[in-house]
């Protein structure tokens, strides 16, 4: 009986939870994708192929991945959005969300399993479960949980507490079987794959086994890591060559040979301390007092110990390392352990390696694990007082919740993250970037060149700028100023196979042909699987009478893009050309396939139209009214497309429908000869 209403309570408090979670980012279900979300994800082609899963296992997964290091786990979570969803964001949202709250749960079941098991809590349900509340709630967690593309941060977590608590079970007598040790290398393995912050878990585990074991009076802690180490070498040795055999793939096998090597911001080790004193007292700030959060926080580099921020930094680093090593730690328990874990694994976004992001709150997803259980066992520590917990508690939760709702709503989509980060940022040229490209997408052309001079005169080397300059040029049909642009942004950045790609289309504009080629060439050299230069080098080709580079390059184009409606079209047409009429239907169609819903303007009606064509040609008369029905539907200003038509029915024996669709074209083209030589027949 006793069990069985312990159980029941765990599910109460796992479906509290989950209604909690649900409750607090409902509204992030109707946000739209978000910045890194438009690569990643929604202008991926890539990842709308079921068959171009084998390429996440190969180098190539660099450039189709729109990952810039090795993240296999995340990319095949997209795959399987985009089969269910297609390019709902509200199917990516739910994943994401789904991930959240399972993370939560993940982390009240881990800590009732320790309750059980080993470091018994104090009032352990009641901080097992308010500690997975501040987590599911915290504002921090507003960035990983609302864009998409940062998905890894959720992963690595869900299987980094999945390894944690199978490790756990391992160690319990019933368990030792050995399935539970070998599904938490697993999960290790599989969190690695999905960011490399993964990477703290062995030492997160020993310190678990530290803080779980017996503590002899006046035994300090160093003896007391090694005495654990050696008690579990044979297991850590485990993850050691879990750690190991990631590491290979990572920087071996894998390596993204694009991959940008970072200066220390000022540009020294030394500089990189200072610089970092201040994140880290901001990381504090943001985890205790989550106000002002920030999508993109920019850092100025800190040159001197003599800057007033950096002495009142280290000052407070000081100050709270004193009593974590003097008080917290010697203490053991919840506190100890949940103080290593925000250390510990926040490590790896420290900066010690430098990273092309000094600060994101995104970074403390993982870390804010550790800050939800210390905060969680401090306010459980006053639950004796309930007149005053119960009420600050309450506070504190609704502060977070509320907080987190209204953060949900910055992230709806790309116009209010920038138009609202530009207004705590004003100095960041990324930020300008960002939201001149979402003034373009609105269709504001001049606030969006605006945007993108403002980011350049804060920011000389912003690449992004210059080369949506050039895109805004060249809308403006002035190619001498948009070359220009892509030029700057390909003399920063000569690996930028975008600007190729667009240097290209100015050059076809302006009948240069020859360097369009070269251009599109260089793009494909950077990045060979930039889809759109293939598609134009088989419309170069196809001019020039190249039929064989044509149809290689169409072909190239759409096995990137199986959806590229011109390409479909195109190799139609040279099919047809060539008299290989049932791979003209198949492209056609195919084409026909392609055509994005709720696009009114697109000129599907072309493959309807040359579908029918070829249908008449090849006797299918039936099929080809059909066709030429639906163009004309499509695109009723189509005279030719009335004149086959009539064709068609003529050819059925339907005389007087002929003649009918024969007048249309004339009303259109009075010209028409094909139409008045038809109708004196």
């Amino acid at each position: 009986m006793f069990i069985k209403m312990r159980l029941l309570k765990k599910q109460g408090d796992i479906l509290l939870l989950i209604v909690i979670s649900f409750l607090v980012y409902a509204n992030s279900l109707s946000n739209s994708f978000v910045w890194d979300d438009q690569a990643v994800v929604a202008e991926n082609a890539f990842v709308r192929q079921g068959n171009n899963i084998a390429l996440i296992f190969s180098p190539d997964y660099f450039y189709v991945s729109g990952e810039m290091t090795y993240r296999p786990l995340v990319t095949l979570s997209y795959f399987m959005d985009y089969a269910i969803w297609k390019l709902k964001p509200f199917g990516f949202h739910l994943t994401n969300l789904l991930l959240h709250t399972l993370n939560g749960i993940l982390i009240y079941l881990l800590l009732r399993l320790m309750n059980e098991v080993s470091i018994k809590l104090k009032a352990g349900r009641a901080l097992s479960l308010l500690t997975a509340i501040i987590f599911l709630i915290h504002p921090i967690n507003t960035e990983a949980v609302n864009v998409i593309s940062f998905r890894e941060d959720l992963l690595t977590l869900f299987f980094f507490l999945l390894s944690f608590i199978f490790f756990i079970q391992a160690d319990r007598k019933e368990n030792r079987s050995g399935i539970f040790y070998l599904s938490s290398l697993f999960a290790y393995l599989l969190a690695l794959f999905s960011k490399e912050m993964a990477i703290t878990l062995p030492i997160i585990l020993l310190l678990y086994d530290i803080h779980s074991s017996p503590k002899e009076t006046g035994e300090r802690f160093y003896p007391r890591l090694i005495k654990a180490f050696k008690s579990k070498r044979k297991p850590y040795l485990g993850y050691l060559l879990v750690t190991a055999f990631y590491l290979w793939i990572r920087f071996q096998l894998l390596h993204n040979v694009q991959e940008k090597l970072v200066a220390y911001p000022g540009g020294s080790f030394y500089t990189n301390i200072l610089t970092m004193s201040r994140v880290m007292v901001g990381y504090l700030k943001l985890l205790i007092f989550p106000l002002n959060l920030n999508a993109d926080h920019l850092i100025s580099p800190s040159l001197s110990l003599g800057e007033g921020s950096v002495i009142l930094s280290l000052l407070l680093l000081i100050f709270l390392f004193v009593i974590i090593f003097r008080k917290i730690i010697p203490s053991g328990g919840i506190p100890s352990l949940a103080v290593f874990w925000l250390l510990i694994t926040i490590l790896p976004v420290s900066n010690l390696i430098p990273l092309g992001n000094i600060m994101a709150e995104r970074y403390l997803y993982l870390p804010s694990v550790g800050f939800s259980l210390l905060l969680a066992a401090a306010l459980v520590r006053l639950l004796p007082f309930k007149k005053l917990a119960i009420p600050l508690i309450i506070l504190l939760l609704a502060f977070y919740s509320l907080n987190t709702i209204r953060r949900n709503s910055v992230w709806k989509n790309n116009f209010t993250l920038w138009s609202y980060t530009v207004r705590q940022s004003p100095l960041n040229p990324r930020v300008h970037t960002n939201l001149g490209l979402a003034y373009y997408r609105k269709g504001n052309i001049a606030r969006a060149e605006k945007e993108y001079r403002q980011a350049i005169g804060l920011d000389k080397r912003q690449v992004k700028a210059y080369n949506n300059l050039g895109l805004l040029y060249y809308e403006k049909e002035k190619y001498t100023q948009a070359i220009k642009e892509y030029k700057k942004a390909l003399d920063i950045e000569p690996s930028f196979s975008t600007a190729y790609y667009n240097l290209g289309l100015v050059y076809r504009k302006k009948g240069e042909e020859d360097k369009a080629l070269r251009a599109f060439k260089k793009a494909l050299q950077v990045n060979p699987y930039e889809a759109g230069a293939y598609y134009y080098l088989g419309i170069y080709y196809a001019e020039k009478g190249q039929t064989d580079k044509a149809l290689e390059n169409y072909r190239k184009t759409v096995e990137l893009n199986p959806n590229h409606f011109d390409a479909r079209n195109n190799l139609g047409l040279l099919y047809t050309r060539e008299g290989k009429y049932r791979e003209a239907e198949s492209e056609y169609l195919a084409a026909i396939g392609a055509h994005p819903p709720n696009c009114p303007h697109h000129p599907i009606y072309l493959a309807h139209y040359n579908l029918a064509n070829l249908y008449n040609m090849t006797g299918r008369y039936p099929k080809a009214i059909k066709q030429y029905k639906t163009a004309l539907r499509l695109n009723p200003n189509q005279s030719q497309a009335h004149n086959n038509l009539g064709v068609a029915y003529a050819q059925m024996k339907m005389f007087e429908e002929a003649r009918q669709e024969w007048r249309k074209a004339l009303e259109l083209d009075p010209k028409s000869i094909s139409a008045q030589e038809n109708l004196k027949k």
